[in-house]
């Protein structure tokens, strides 16, 4: 190796002379003493800076039994992805393999093998932790990107400070974000993207929800609304509820039109079988419950996201115990230790602060439909 480098520089390697053996055996110690230094002071610096931000994208990916689809998704997210970034994959305690093929792509990915299946919005929230980028992107295992993709996203988000998060357009999803598609392959979905990625921020559209198989936001967004809530199970409505929590900032969601992925579609939910309408019920209720009547408290949630919102969820079984919200968050608990003491400290200045909730004046805002589901029937209800 000395040679090659030599030889690029124009001039013969030097080989070290050798040492005396006695000298080579006085060497030992200060060897020693240099890697014990080295090794302390690595450790130091390594602490230091474990959290220092890079100036990308974590695109964070949960994930469960679906080994294929996972890598034909960070395939095309290492072919067509330009902007810096890192990939953040959390396997919810899959039996497919898929430990081990995170195993084999080594650097490619960051990842967490996770004992049990934590639900989509427990798989996020380890992944927003592990997260290091200036913007955070959460992304559906069953999905293909596409040239310019995150490029175009990247370009609507910075656009305007107003815009709190923005999606694309997909060809199966439930709601705005759904397009006609032409193709009936991979290799003519590529193409038919080619052309549609053009940048255009004459379609871009505000829409009142954004479904969670591809969000992208600031971290400074992130911050202020929290992690996604864990009362949700498995599936549903965590997207919603974020989404509300973003409106509440005073923020806009986004779909830029002029950004297309490809999305499998449903395939987690699928594998609920017949568990998934009283999945679907259960996580449907619980955000009613959560969200009644959001007009009248609005100003005082928008107060507590804005100031607690970095705590975790919002906790809104203990910032309002007379809406009978039902305590089954626990993303509490994944903070530990020294973070939820802090959490712990800011519900307990907020409730401090319900004495003054009736000054608060309404955000002049539509709220969420009633159904959760911005209109949409139940069964064409998609993710």
């Amino acid at each position: 190796m000395a040679k090659n480098r030599a030889n690029r520089r124009g001039r013969r390697a030097v080989r070290p002379r050798s040492r005396p053996r006695a000298a080579r055996v006085r060497a030992v110690p200060r060897y020693q003493d240099g890697y014990g230094n080295g090794y302390r002071e690595g450790v130091q610096a390594g602490i230091s800076s474990f959290d220092t931000l890079f100036e990308g994208t974590s695109i964070i990916i949960p994930t469960f039994n679906q080994r294929e689809l996972l890598g034909k998704c960070i395939n095309s997210i290492v072919r067509h992805t330009q902007p810096a970034y890192e990939i953040i994959v959390i396997d919810n305690g899959s039996t497919d393999g898929t430990a081990e093929y995170l195993a084999r792509l080594g650097g490619t990915v960051r990842y967490r093998v996770l004992e049990r299946n934590r639900g989509f919005a427990g798989a996020c929230n380890i992944g927003l932790m592990m997260a290091k980028g200036r913007t955070l992107m959460l992304l559906n295992n069953d999905t293909l990107v596409t040239k310019n993709w995150l490029a175009n996203l990247l370009a609507c988000l910075d656009s305007d400070p107003g815009i709190g998060a923005v999606g694309p357009v997909t060809n199966y999803i439930g709601g705005e974000q759904q397009i006609r598609v032409p193709y009936t392959n991979v290799h003519d979905m590529q193409s038919f993207a080619s052309g549609f990625n053009r940048h255009d921020p004459g379609r871009w559209q505000e829409t009142d929800r954004l479904v969670g198989f591809c969000v992208l936001m600031r971290r400074e967004t992130f911050l202020r609304i929290g992690y996604l809530d864990e009362g949700f199970e498995f599936g549903n409505f965590e997207d919603d509820d974020w989404d509300t929590r973003v409106r509440l900032l005073g923020q806009r969601l986004v779909i830029a039109g002029d950004t297309f992925i490809h999305h499998f579609g449903s395939v987690s939910i699928r594998a609920l079988g017949d568990d998934f309408l009283r999945v679907h019920a259960a996580n449907e209720r619980y955000y009613i419950d959560k969200w009644r009547g959001w007009q009248q408290w609005a100003g005082t949630v928008a107060s507590a996201i804005a100031e607690d919102g970095n705590a975790g969820s919002l906790g809104l079984s203990e910032l309002f115990p007379e809406r009978g919200c039902r305590p089954r968050g626990r993303c509490r608990r994944l903070l530990g230790g020294r973070r939820h003491a802090q959490a712990r400290d800011r519900r307990a200045a907020v409730r401090g602060r319900q004495a003054l909730a009736h000054r608060s004046a309404p955000m002049a805002r539509r709220g969420p439909d009633r159904s959760g589901c911005s209109g949409l029937p139940l069964a064409r209800r998609r993710r």
